[in-house]
This record gives structure tokens, sequence and C-alpha cells, in this order.
């Protein structure tokens, strides 16, 4: 089945885990993939590995935090590819686990947050407009059950994923 054939998708965390997985399941289906991570070594290893199965990808090393970064990345798919008919935004961090509220550093419930909803909402915010532009588009973000029932330990995780949540439903 060729689901996704001639359309566009971004994946954030395209180099490993479920955005990886998520990816060869797009390409699998016809997508023309854009894969997003930080990690270069990781990002040229799955997007070799796609080739082929999915066609060409394009990997783009970009923090989802470094919102400028991540617009340059968003607007070279759209220059490549004339346009982004998907995005999955996969790329999150757990942080800290096994810790009480207290014993929380700011930086490191910060961190979480910055990766997990602020990345996304600057994916979100990048993409929108090309979409919007189309009259077509589609964004899958990625949350947890953590997010809704909560995590014992993973106050940062939790607290990011039930924004996630909330997010989701207004966009």
């Amino acid at each position: 089945m060729q689901r996704f054939e001639h359309q566009v998708a971004v994946v954030t965390g395209g180099a490993q885990g479920i955005g990886l997985a998520i990816a060869r399941r797009l390409g699998a289906e016809g997508a023309t993939l854009a894969l997003l991570d930080r990690d270069a070594t990781r990002l040229q290893e799955a997007a070799a590995s796609l080739t082929g199965a999915a066609g060409e990808s394009l990997p783009l090393v970009v923090d989802v935090t470094d919102e400028e970064a991540l617009d340059g990345a968003i607007t070279r798919v759209v220059e490549r590819c004339g346009r982004i008919d998907v995005l999955v935004t996969a790329a999150g961090i757990v942080g800290v686990t096994d810790a009480k509220a207290h014993q929380i550093r700011t930086a490191d419930f910060d961190r979480v947050l910055d990766v997990n909803l602020r990345g996304m909402f600057f994916c979100i915010r990048a993409v929108l407009p090309p979409m919007l532009k189309a009259n077509y588009g589609r964004i899958v973000n990625i949350a947890s059950i953590s997010g809704k029932d909560g995590n014992e330990g993973m106050l940062p995780y939790t607290a990011s994923k039930a924004a996630v949540i909330g997010m989701t439903m207004v966009i």
C-alpha cells in the first residue's frame, strides 16, 4: 500500500527509536522523508538505511530547541521538496527519573520541557504556513500515557507530555 506516495513527511527524532520506526513505515508507504535529529552520526546511518526502501531521504542535523536552526531546516525541506504534507514530532527525552518533586533541579526540568514541549511547538509553528498555503497537512505529535495518568518519579516528563496533549487538542 502506498498511502503516502507523492507526500513529503518530516520526522523529528528520526535517527532512532520511535521516530526512525515511523520514518521506516512512512517511507515504505511511499513518502519522501526529511529526518531531523541532533545526532549527526545516527542520522546519517538512519538516512542510509532508509534509502532504497523509501527512496532518498533528506537528513538534517538540527536540535528542535534551536528555533532559528529549526526554521532553517523546515525552509530547506520546502525548498528541496516543494511542500510538507506530514509532520511527526517524535523528538523527546525522558530526563531525570526516580526523583521526588523537591529533588528535581530547575535546569533538568527546563531541559525536558524545552525538548518535549517547546521543540514540538517550534516544529508545528514552522510547518503550519506551508501546510496552510497548500490547504493540506497532517501533524502527529508523540505524547505518552504519562501525560494523562502521570508517572511517579518522572515529574518533568509527565508535565511535558500532559502539555503536549493539551497543545495537540488546541492545534
